[in-house]
């Protein structure tokens, strides 16, 4: 209401509020126009697939005018994503397919903390346990669905737990219900999602930071706040979802929890040897499987991590082409590699605690 600027507000209901300021949040239109125009399928935004594609061959969309599954994201790490997969597809390599995005935000306005991720709404198959301290002003909420989280609010005081949360929702965790509870509470600096994170781990997927990079950056200066860390590496400088787990980390590595240590020019978080003398050591001990040279070089990891399975494949394929395996290696999970056998099975070697580690051989799924 008003004739020369805004007064108020009649709302459906013919209440009415007084206010000379309206603030609108409506979020992203996608420009669908020439998609139409040019015959390709629209609803909210152009209509892709699991790989980006459109229903026209040899046209993709991506970012904030696609609509997967019904859903147009409007921020900038989905389109991350949706970018690291349409180009595996582009370029012929495996990759799995994209099966949307979970959202989280942080904001911190006026000193109040709020940080919301994944799902936040009940329905039959949705249930949630809530935490409400009218005295200390927090509101805790998490939702289930059967014994998997997959949303949560947290509101005032201490929101320290959101970056585990949210990893928790992304890895869909099996949660049995003593476990539920303890979620609620806060958790100690070197046992957060931070700390508790790989170093060659990525923190900042935008920018494809990882851990190491962060801690020797904050080390080697000093960094002390999250703009100077974003100055330095760019973590959290794109969609700024990650910003939660940059402040932990800088946390973490100035407290007494942390070693100090720095893992420079490393080949991977496995060894202390930097990628020239692997080749080397492979080279003098003609080395040929990746298993040899996991026993001769001292890895720390029995089964290796995610960067040096594949790179320790590469590079025996390299040097000496003849003796490289001809089995498929490939990285299942942490702790766990799998080669594929000329029989078709899968030779599956998990880390096994307070034992001798073994194989076994399983049919090809």
């Amino acid at each position: 209401m008003g004739d020369k600027r805004v007064e108020g507000i009649r709302f459906k209901d013919n209440t009415e509020i007084k206010t000379d300021l309206i603030v609108m949040a409506v979020g992203v239109k996608p420009n669908v126009a020439l998609a139409k125009k040019a015959g390709i399928k629209t609803n909210r935004g152009i209509v892709i697939n699991d790989f980006m594609e459109t229903n026209i061959e040899d046209i993709y969309a991506l970012g904030e005018c696609a609509e997967h599954n019904g859903t147009v994201y409007g921020l900038v790490k989905p389109l991350y994503e949706q970018a690291q997969i349409l180009a595996k597809h582009l370029c012929q390599c495996k990759t799995l397919p994209y099966q949307g995005s979970t959202l989280s935000t942080r904001l911190k306005a006026s000193g109040i903390e709020l940080f919301s991720a994944g799902q936040i709404t009940e329905n039959e198959d949705v249930k949630a346990i809530t935490a409400h301290d009218e005295i200390n002003q927090t509101y805790k909420k998490m939702f289930f669905r059967k014994d998997k989280l997959i949303g949560t609010v947290l509101f005032g005081g201490d929101i320290s737990t959101g970056p585990k949360l949210l990893d928790q929702i992304k890895k869909k965790k099996f949660i049995p219900d003593p476990e539920k509870q303890t979620l609620m509470m806060p958790v100690k600096i070197n046992e957060s999602y931070a700390a508790q994170l790989a170093k060659d781990e990525q923190v900042c997927t935008c920018n494809h930071v990882t851990k190491a990079q962060i801690i020797e950056q904050v080390v080697t200066h000093n960094l002390q706040t999250i703009e100077q860390v974003k100055k330095c590496t760019k973590a959290s400088s794109s969609c700024g979802g990650c910003k939660s787990t940059v402040d932990e980390l800088i946390r973490y590595i100035h407290s007494d929890y942390f070693d100090n240590t720095i893992e420079s020019n490393h080949f991977c978080s496995c060894t202390t040897l930097t990628e020239e003398q692997v080749v080397e050591t492979i080279i003098a001990n003609s080395l040929t499987s990746v298993v040899q040279i996991r026993q001769v070089l001292g890895w720390s990891q029995a089964n290796g991590c995610s960067y040096c399975q594949e790179a320790l494949a590469y590079y025996l394929e390299m040097i000496d082409v003849e003796t490289a395996p001809s089995e498929d290696l490939f990285y299942i999970k942490k702790g766990w590699s799998a080669i594929k056998q000329k029989n078709g099975t899968y030779s599956i070697s998990p880390q096994l605690y307070g034992g001798n580690g073994g194989s076994k051989t399983v049919k090809k799924n």
